[in-house]
């Protein structure tokens, strides 16, 4: 026994260090590369395979040994990962999902399981392996679609509607998966042998690991109950029972590390209770963490993000994955089963949003942009491969089948969401800071000038509100041939959809809402002026206003559309022009003011 104690260690020792320096450095090289670091880690990982390695002859059978003893942390992490869950599942948080979101989750959750479960199921895998294929292929990558979003500051109505069907999504997909697991397991185990049993079966063994996770919250709850994030509280005077547990925690100069231990060692020695037993032990951490969300304090899901912690955990987790895969065992069968999965879950993914927003009659740059970021997968689908090829004994196929697809999403699916959002900020793209009267202009033939034609001049504006003049103004530019009756109402909302973004109220009574549209071909302007108290329009300022530029430009013309809103910022930046605007009482004059204005 000392032997093989000695043997293995120096193995345990290399293969860690080995692990940790191939996952960082493709993990960085992938950033880089703008690849995406966890497909780099996973490829880190895939390189000191001790499969692998041992086809070759370069590693022994100590060497995968020390890689099986580090397998426990994939599902230490994988269990913070749903507790984390729970956060999102706060009562407040899912009254303002809408019912639109709601609806768009559903309708993409359904199909892409539908498409991927059937499409197993006929090519021969059992009816229980499809369906969980099937529900493996709904879980999106949050983590990294999240930090894309934020690393490209993407704002207003995308990214709230992506953050919710992702978050929705992910918590449909991990109760899905923990049923149709649950039932499988119990097949193998010969708990379940008649068909009518599972529904009684399956609630006994989902009720039991909701209790352990009321457990897990209830000495959570206790231990965590007067601790407080930013100042150092005061040490509990009780210190027997769980009162003890306190007085420990209260007296830690570094809660918030502590904290994350506190839920570390909780929810790992709860998930191994309930996997004991035979439960399902996701459930188990999903409602210890919907119990903390809606009934003690959301912050202590911020001890799961302690910026050294975090990422090392993930880097080992990921880097476990790749060393994990049977590259001995791939072959034409398994890499078909691979194409499969691939197009079963870009289909779904796609076209299932797709439906969703068509359904729910979503903003087109919306429905054309949210599709592609529901593509990535990684963290979520990849620990719950890696739970099953442990937990069945048919689940080492289906491991091997997703987590190459998983690498195809990682890095197909960011480079295709990243294109998406591009295209979603090239609508917004240098706004703010031209709104701001930040924008630099280039001297030559002003813009403005040319764009603006008398018959568009509207003084003054009848309308009382922001809907109605901006469909007056729209109605002139009908009225004078700019743009077809037929189109007027899609632009009215696209229009109205760049207000929801960001106000086009840029204070000092002016107001420039516009757009970008594949329906005009050139740069459309429009000008009203309001002559009375003029209209609310949730300006910076909070100041009514009664200038009005509208303008609509083709949706590929990001520097014609961005230096006429330039122009018009600079021009009305200034009081007095704004002062002899408002006191103009004829289209001519406003035209020829614009005309010989210089820029």
């Amino acid at each position: 026994m000392s032997t093989l104690h000695i043997i293995s260690t120096p193995h345990q020792l290399l293969y860690f260090g080995l692990l940790l320096l191939s996952a960082l450095l493709m993990g960085k090289l992938f950033a880089r590369l703008g690849a995406g670091e966890i497909a780099g880690q996973i490829l880190g990982g895939l390189l000191i395979n001790p499969y692998f390695l041992m086809r070759l002859g370069f590693a022994s059978r100590e060497y995968q040994q020390a890689f099986g003893s580090f397998k426990f942390l994939m599902f230490a992490v994988f269990s913070l990962i749903v507790f984390g869950l729970g956060e999102e599942m706060h009562i407040e948080r899912m009254k303002k999902a809408g019912r639109d979101t709601f609806a768009i989750s559903i309708i993409q959750v359904t199909l892409t399981f539908s498409l991927i479960s059937i499409l197993f199921f006929l090519v021969g895998t059992s009816l229980i392996l499809s369906l969980i294929i099937g529900t493996v292929g709904v879980a999106t990558a949050p983590a990294a679609l999240f930090i894309l979003i934020k690393t490209m500051g993407i704002e207003g109505d995308l990214r709230y509607k992506t953050g919710n069907i992702v978050v929705l999504s992910n918590v449909i997909q991990v109760i899905m998966f923990s049923i149709f697991l649950q039932i499988a397991s119990d097949a193998e185990t010969g708990k379940i042998l008649i068909p009518a049993k599972i529904l009684g079966v399956m609630f006994k063994e989902m009720g039991l690991a909701v209790i352990v996770g009321m457990i897990i919250f209830g000495v959570l709850k206790l231990a965590v109950k007067d601790i407080k994030l930013e100042a150092m509280p005061t040490p509990s005077s009780d210190k027997t029972g769980l009162g003890f547990l306190r007085f420990i925690f209260e007296d830690t100069p570094t809660p918030s590390l502590e904290i994350f231990l506190l839920i570390l060692g909780l929810i790992c020695a709860g998930s191994a209770i309930a996997w004991s037993l035979g439960l399902p032990f996701l459930i188990t951490s999903l409602t210890a963490g919907v119990l903390v969300a809606n009934f003690h304090s959301r912050r202590v899901f911020d001890s799961l993000f302690i910026g050294n912690v975090t990422p090392l955990l993930n880097l080992i987790f990921f880097a476990l994955v790749g060393a994990s895969l049977r590259l001995d065992a791939y072959n034409f069968k398994i890499l078909f089963y691979v194409l499969l999965y691939v197009i079963g879950r870009a289909v779904g993914k796609f076209i299932g949003t797709r439906i969703g927003c068509k359904i729910t009659q979503q903003d087109l740059k919306i429905t054309k942009c949210l599709p592609m970021l529901m593509l990535p997968q990684a963290g979520l689908a990849a620990v719950q491969v890696a739970f099953i090829g442990m937990a069945l004994s048919e689940g080492e196929f289906i491991f091997q089948i997703v987590i190459p697809a998983m690498i195809v999403f990682e890095v197909g699916g960011i480079l295709a969401s990243e294109h998406a959002l591009k295209r979603w900020k090239s609508w917004v793209i240098g706004e703010e800071r031209i709104l701001k009267g930040e924008g630099v202009l280039e001297k030559e033939r002003s813009l403005l000038s040319s764009t603006l034609k008398e018959n568009n001049i509207k003084i003054p504006l009848i309308g009382t509100d922001k809907i109605q003049v901006i469909n007056e103004m729209l109605d002139c530019l009908v009225d004078n041939g700019e743009i077809e009756k037929k189109t007027k109402d899609y632009l009215f909302n696209e229009v109205i959809q760049r207000e929801k973004i960001q106000s086009t109220g840029i204070g000092d009574g002016i107001a420039i809402p516009h757009t970008r549209s594949e329906l005009v071909d050139r740069l459309i302007c429009a000008l009203g002026i309001k002559k009375d108290e003029g209209i609310s329009f949730n300006s910076i300022d909070g100041i009514p206003v009664n200038i009005l530029f509208l303008f609509i430009s083709p949706e590929k013309e990001t520097g014609a559309h961005l230096k006429l809103l330039s122009e018009i910022s600079f021009v009305l930046r200034k009081r007095k022009n704004r002062e002899l605007l408002k006191n103009m009482t004829k289209r001519e004059e406003v035209y020829n003011f614009f005309r010989n204005i210089k820029i």
